[in-house]
């Protein structure tokens, strides 16, 4: 299953949770505020991706305390 994962950079407080929550695909940026990677070794995080595996980022999405997280399911191509 694929999943778009974007954060909401006007909202983020940088308060960690989502990177503490799921390391694989969150990290904090220069900014200090939120970014998406799809691994340990992505460099080029960006405050939005698609993804094709995503375990603990729902988690991390529901947490966040100010909602600048979402996750919506990609359609997959015939």
């Amino acid at each position: 299953m694929k999943v778009k994962i974007k954060i909401n950079q006007q909202s983020c407080i940088s308060c960690a949770t989502c990177w503490t929550l799921d390391p694989n695909h969150f990290v904090q940026g220069n900014d200090g505020k939120a970014k998406v990677q799809n691994g340990q070794d992505d460099n080029d995080p960006k405050s939005e991706k698609v993804v094709t595996k995503c375990e603990n980022c729902l988690e991390a999405a529901n947490s966040c305390p100010v909602d600048a997280i979402s996750i919506k399911e990609e359609e997959e191509a015939s």
